[in-house]
């Protein structure tokens, strides 16, 4: 393992003072969804609401653009009561795809006449963070670190909650090949997918009503989502 994931790893295990936090009005039993983006009708709570209303106490859906520092995942105390009630059997499902700025192949590309180039190796111990980038650590590292740890402490809460049978899911954009950084490319991905005994499938996005194609990946152990994939998509079959 590198260096910085093996730094950010260790942060990833909250401290008993953390975990004694009440930061969030949590029920006892949770739906968790992490990083789940604005509320509205297209948000996954609304359709979980939708198909199953009866759920509706039990969902928690968190992001920044919701509560503020009180939804932020990198905060010790909120991390820490997530944390806790994972231990206590408490998640019934973990479903959340990590942000993807920092992992963007749109990196590689120019924008708007400027070209911002990678903040990631496509492979290796770099696949965590140029070290360049974060040698210098400014702005652009502590993305880097911090899209980090949004995945490793979903990673480690899905562990700990899977003890006790616990649903999940994470989503993250697909490997766009091989000259690219990918989530899907490191050790821990691979490991995490044994460890759970999940699985991983990919599929565009369009088939589930988004308007471009977006090729993305879940891994999961709720087996019967990785069908998914079998089924062509709108654009195939048109």
């Amino acid at each position: 393992l590198g260096d910085v994931y093996k730094r950010q790893a260790e942060r990833a295990w909250p401290s008993a003072k953390h975990m004694g936090y009440k930061l969030l009005k949590l029920p006892i039993l949770i739906i968790l969804i992490l990083y789940a983006g604005p509320a509205g009708p297209d948000s996954l709570e609304a359709a979980i609401l939708e198909a199953a209303p009866h759920l509706a106490q039990y969902v928690v859906p968190l992001d920044l653009k919701r509560g503020g520092p009180t939804h932020d995942i990198l905060d010790d105390k909120v991390y820490g009561q997530l944390y806790q009630a994972a231990t206590e059997g408490r998640i019934l499902a973990i479903i959340g795809g990590p942000n993807c700025r920092t992992w963007s192949r749109l990196l590689m590309r120019p924008q708007h006449g400027h070209f911002h180039g990678p903040l990631r190796s496509h492979e290796g111990s770099e696949l965590w963070g140029l070290h360049s980038i974060l040698q210098k650590q400014g702005a652009l590292s502590q993305k880097v670190l911090g899209d980090n740890l949004l995945i490793i402490r979903q990673l480690v809460l899905t562990m700990v909650a899977a003890k006790h049978r616990t649903l999940f899911l994470l989503e993250h954009p697909a490997d766009p090949g091989p000259e690219y950084p990918s989530w899907w490319k490191s050790d821990q991905a691979h490991a995490f997918e044994t460890l759970t005994k999940s699985g991983r499938a990919t599929f565009d996005a369009c088939r589930l009503g988004h308007w471009t194609t977006k090729s993305t990946t879940i891994i999961t152990n709720m087996i019967s989502l990785c069908l998914l994939y079998t089924s062509p998509s709108p654009r195939d079959v048109e």
